[in-house]
């Protein structure tokens, strides 16, 4: 869940149009913040259970292009482009927003 290629390859693209896989992928995108968000109060044992590093998938799209109604599947391809690839993952910018462990910009 917290891992693109496997969010990716639970949507068949063959039978499937653009548009939903967008939508099922973004729904998982979503819930796994939501989780990530829940997970972050909690510790066990003093370690948390989840840090940025395991959430390797690129942010959400924007707010405007989720409530985006009949042109939605043709916004997609321009606004999805590249944003997907391991270099936009939040994992890969935890670094440079996790100095000394500090979480708290989701």
């Amino acid at each position: 869940m917290f891992y693109y290629p496997s969010i990716f390859a639970q949507f068949n693209s063959a039978s499937v149009p653009d548009v939903f896989i967008w939508v099922g992928i973004e729904e998982v995108k979503r819930f796994a913040l939501a989780l990530y968000k829940v997970y972050r109060r909690y510790r066990v044992d003093g370690t948390r259970l989840l840090s940025l590093a395991d959430l390797q998938f690129a942010m959400p799209d924007s707010d405007e292009l989720w409530h985006a109604s009949s042109d939605l599947a043709s916004r997609i391809p321009a606004s999805y482009g590249d944003k997907n690839k391991e270099e936009n993952w939040i994992s890969q910018t935890a670094r440079l927003l996790q100095p000394g462990g500090a979480d708290g910009w989701v």
